[in-house]
């Protein structure tokens, strides 16, 4: 038998999609999964801290602050360029990445800070279930970075 404390005041979570638009994020959590294919990926849960553009007209974009959108990158030959990408947005050095094989500490990516551009899609496809989906990442420029650090 296994012992729960009390759920007083717990509410329930959801990863309803943001609005599709830019935003600053920080990787609240990294690790290592396996998809639905099968193929080994990394997992990315990025944690909002500023609302840069919506596409639609929102009276409150300060509510998306602290939303968590999750980033897959596989590790297949055909989706290595998802990870470079990734990883070049969160700081590394691309002549280091492009060296060879890497051997990643993915906790030391906690707290890292980059630039997404998100929209939402229906996934899977036909399900009536809707995503955010990452469609491109970017490094802090310099003046970004001196803000909200």
């Amino acid at each position: 038998m296994v012992k729960i404390p009390s759920l007083e005041g717990e509410e329930l979570r959801s990863f309803d999609p943001v609005p599709a638009g830019s935003y600053r994020v920080s990787v609240d959590r990294a690790e290592e999964r396996m998809s639905s294919n099968n193929n080994a990926g990394l997992m990315w849960l990025f944690k909002i801290s500023q609302v840069i553009s919506l596409r639609q007209m929102n009276d409150d974009p300060e509510q998306f602050i602290n939303r968590t959108i999750v980033h897959g990158t596989a590790l297949t030959e055909s989706s290595l360029w998802n990870i470079y990408r990734t990883l070049i947005a969160l700081g590394d050095d691309p002549d280091t990445v492009k060296a060879g094989e890497l051997d990643l500490d993915l906790d030391e990516y906690v707290g890292r800070e980059c630039v997404i551009d998100v929209s939402i899609q229906e996934y899977p496809p036909d399900s009536g279930t809707y995503t955010n989906r990452v469609n491109n990442l970017r490094a802090l420029s310099p003046e970004e970075q001196g803000v909200l650090a």
